[in-house]
């Protein structure tokens, strides 16, 4: 979190949060409500629960130093349990009922489209936290922190061509919309490519807990590496039926399995493999020391992506609140001219043309090893 950090009490670390807080105690015993929707439980809880993690430990530093303007910072949490339609009713809830002035989340991409409309329509700025550049098109309060699915594949095709120098390449992805949504932009970058050459894509079902009738399909087309799209489970699985098959080639994984539940699933068999993240392990960078150290101490974990996207959710929410007082429609022109904030993620240089406004540099390629992150060589 870079410029806008001040010293941690002794419970915590030793960082800055400048420029958040600081004004007139006598106003403290209001508060900012920011509504938060998340999936802590359901099929996507693996994303929200690291989340609400990362959002509850940033707001509680930031009230510890006398919160925003003089207020402290309060977070209604919602579980949407991973269903699109309650992601809709909790974001009228929150609105209508606990008169929020904003929105984080939810965690997955169909909560994400099925919430934006009900924030745009009533003019609250939403910050959501999946790589899906669709959910803002056309949108004016709607914003989102991670690297969008096209940034992702344009730096898996890259590694493809110029790192691996590899040929022919497979695809296999889940049928969520995420999933669908991050292999139809990673065929489209290789298929861009002229070094690349996509030899075939397959789709597995819903509940499918074996992938072994893709891979064999793909086994025959000879391909050089393959690229798996999805979240931790479907993922793990076909990276466990790779190894018995003896398909001995380059595994490239998408953002959304880079989490500690793949790990955990995968066992050994996801040694060696690639997956993109959004954060650097080993070595953190500057911007993201704080949330290393804040995650470690307080949940004796290192932080995964879905750390860092309630992390920044919650940092561009509160950068938000501090330059438009607190008025939902200056919170948002506020977001969308954000220019050189520096998240956890990276740095994000919003406008009206883009309610994302990160680069491939916020994006890192990352290869398992003894079952652990390490960056990619």
């Amino acid at each position: 979190m870079r410029e806008v950090c001040r010293k941690l009490t002794v419970l915590m670390v030793a960082v800055t949060l400048a420029g958040l807080w600081g004004a007139p105690a006598a106003q403290a015993a209001k508060t900012w409500k920011i509504g938060a929707i998340l999936s802590t439980t359901g099929y996507y809880a693996a994303l929200g629960g690291p989340e609400r993690d990362a959002i509850t430990a940033l707001a509680g530093i930031i009230n510890k130093q006398g919160g925003i303007l003089g207020r402290k910072i309060q977070v209604i949490f919602e579980d949407d349990e991973g269903v699109p339609a309650k992601s809709a009713m909790l974001a009228k809830k929150l609105i209508y009922q606990d008169k929020v002035i904003g929105i984080i989340g939810p965690s997955f991409t169909a909560g994400a489209m099925a919430a934006g409309p009900v924030c745009e329509q009533a003019k609250i700025p939403m910050v959501f936290m999946t790589p899906t550049k669709k959910v803002w098109k056309g949108k004016k309060f709607i914003f989102h922190v991670t690297p969008s699915s096209n940034l992702d594949a344009v730096v898996i095709a890259g590694w493809l061509a110029d790192k691996l120098k590899v040929k022919r390449v497979a695809l296999l992805h889940g049928p969520s919309q995420y999933d669908m949504i991050v292999a139809r932009l990673v065929a489209r970058q290789v298929k861009k490519n002229p070094k690349l050459t996509l030899v075939t894509q397959e789709k597995w079902s819903k509940g499918d807990k074996d992938m072994t009738p893709y891979l064999l399909k793909i086994r025959r087309k000879k391909p050089e590496a393959i690229v798996i799209g999805g979240s931790a489970f479907g993922p793990a699985v076909a990276v466990r039926n790779m190894r018995d098959l003896k398909m001995n080639i380059p595994i490239i994984c998408t953002s959304g399995t880079a989490q500690r539940r793949f790990l955990e699933l995968g066992g050994k068999a996801v040694n060696g493999v690639y997956v993109t993240s959004r954060l650097v392990y080993g070595n953190p960078l500057p911007e993201e020391k704080m949330i290393f150290k804040v995650i470690r101490q307080m949940y004796k974990v290192d932080p995964s992506s879905f750390h860092a996207n309630g992390w920044d959710a919650m940092l561009v929410m509160a950068e938000a609140i501090k330059r438009g007082k607190g008025v939902p429609t200056k919170m948002r022109d506020a977001i969308e001219g954000l220019k050189n904030f520096k998240g956890a993620i990276g740095t994000y240089n919003m406008s009206p043309q883009d309610h994302n406004g990160l680069t491939t540099e916020a994006v890192v390629m990352l290869q398992i090893k003894n079952q652990n992150w390490s960056v990619a060589k």
